[in-house]
């Protein structure tokens, strides 16, 4: 009866720590993109045409946005691509406004393209009512000239199907292989807490067939 005992405690101990090992997936928020191509020319010299407005309206029930990308081309830029000036990129949210200023920074000199990248904070919702916005302006600079080439609104999407990262199982192998090494982690301990459990059984199996002859 002892030894059936101690297989049973060695069996559950070597069950709950190989259990452990499971991976757990975490599901991945869906994204979708949606662009406006706007092909805005901005004039930092021009008080009408240094700023570029672009309503939400149109693009509500997307989601909420997780991100808001705006493609710049600057119409010259240093030998080294150094870009400076002052402008900055607002957006219309359920509490005060948001403003992103990008002063200066580096593009390919190739292109004279920057992407800028804003993270919308934790907390904070971009609103699509009729007044809402995205506002990007060029105030000064080294160059006088710059292109709002696009506007990407990345969204959260709730209805769209998070990606599936259940692993799945492996395929049985039927093969002769030699047994693969195992790790060194609670995977060992749980195995050895079963293989002395089967011992003590078959410890207990001997002697009473010992006790009966």
């Amino acid at each position: 009866m002892k030894l059936k005992k101690l297989f049973a405690a060695a069996f559950a101990a070597g069950l709950c720590m190989m259990a452990t090992l499971a991976p757990v997936a975490e599901a991945k928020a869906a994204e979708v993109t949606k662009t406006a191509e706007v092909n805005a020319v901005l004039d930092s010299a021009d008080e009408a045409s240094k700023m570029y407005k672009l309503p939400l309206a149109d693009y509500a029930g997307n989601g909420s946005v997780e991100k808001i990308i705006v493609t710049v081309t600057f119409d010259q830029t240093t030998a080294l691509g150094w870009v400076g000036g002052g402008g900055a990129i607002g957006y219309s949210t359920d509490g005060d406004w948001q403003q992103v200023d990008f002063e200066h920074q580096f593009v390919d000199g190739a292109t004279n393209t920057a992407d800028i990248v804003i993270e919308i904070p934790d907390g904070v919702n971009v609103t699509f009512d009729p007044e809402s916005i995205v506002q990007v302006g060029w105030w000064w600079g080294s160059t006088s000239y710059i292109t709002v080439d696009k506007i990407d609104l990345v969204f959260d999407d709730p209805n769209a199907a998070a990606e599936d990262t259940t692993p799945e199982a492996p395929a049985e192998d039927t093969t002769d292989a030699p047994a693969a090494e195992l790790p060194k982690t609670g995977l060992v301990s749980g195995l050895a807490f079963l293989t002395v459990g089967s011992a003590l059984v078959a410890a207990g199996a001997a002697v009473k067939g010992k006790k009966e002859d």
